[in-house]
Parts: C-alpha cells; sequence; structure tokens
C-alpha cells in the first residue's frame, strides 16, 4: 500500500499520505474509486460511499474525522496536482487539462488559483522557465 500512495501521490498530497496509511479499509475502498473517478465531473460523495458500501452520512463522518479535511477539498487537491503536472509536462491548452481532471474551465482556474494563488497559465509559464533553466544548468 505505501509503494501504491508514493506513486500516485505528488509531494502536494503527501500531507494525506500517513492519514490514509491509518485509515480503514472503507476509506481506502472510497480512495481507490476516487483514484479511478477522479476525472469524471459527476464523482460524487453518494458514489464513492457507495462504492465503500456505506451510507454516504456514515462516510462523510468517518472521512472527516480520518483526514481532517472535507472530502470535495481532498478530490480538488487531487485534481489541482494532476492538473500542475499536465502543465508543465505537456502544451495542453488549460480548458482541456480542465476537463482531463475533471473539472469545468471556470471552476478549474477558481480553484486552482485559491490552491496555488497564481492562474494555471501562469503557473505554467513559471514552472516551464524554471525547469528549462535547471536543464540547460545540467548541460554546461
Amino acid at each position: 500500500m505505501k509503494r501504491k500512495l508514493d506513486k500516485i501521490y505528488s509531494k502536494e498530497l503527501r500531507k494525506y499520505k500517513k492519514k490514509l496509511l491509518n485509515a480503514s479499509k472503507r476509506i481506502r475502498t472510497g480512495l481507490e474509486y476516487i483514484e479511478k473517478n477522479y476525472t469524471k465531473r459527476n464523482l460524487s460523495l453518494e458514489r464513492i460511499a457507495s462504492y465503500a458500501n456505506m451510507c454516504y452520512k456514515s462516510f462523510s463522518y468517518l472521512w472527516g474525522n480520518t483526514m481532517k479535511v472535507s472530502l470535495p477539498q481532498f478530490i480538488n487537491d487531487m485534481r489541482v496536482a494532476k492538473a500542475k503536472k499536465l502543465l508543465v509536462k505537456t502544451k495542453i491548452e488549460s480548458k482541456y487539462i480542465a476537463e482531463k481532471v475533471g473539472l469545468e474551465d471556470t471552476n478549474f482556474c477558481r480553484i486552482f488559483k485559491d490552491r496555488e494563488h497564481t492562474t494555471p497559465l501562469e503557473y505554467r509559464k513559471k514552472h516551464k522557465l524554471r525547469t528549462f533553466k535547471s536543464s540547460k544548468k545540467k548541460i554546461n
């Protein structure tokens, strides 16, 4: 389980890793569902809870007590982390990245800016430049 979590999560989401290692089987089952379906816009507490064989109220309570963060916040953190990788490693327009991570373009920009304090375009420019500079240093 630990290796799988290391593989899946970027450093932004590693703050949740320790909590997940100690989480109940139902929370880990819900997380599996989130990992497989975070790209779908219709991802909901009800669907996740159902996959974990729980009613949504109980799952929400268990999730909150275990993770100390709301389920929507966790899902959005995951989506932003995935989007950041796509912004730096690809030339895909941000509206298509928004679709790939399960958000509408307008919500994506707002959520991204709330978490990163910059727009997706500004983030891409800053980190593409940094990546270019670090690869240039290695050559010299």
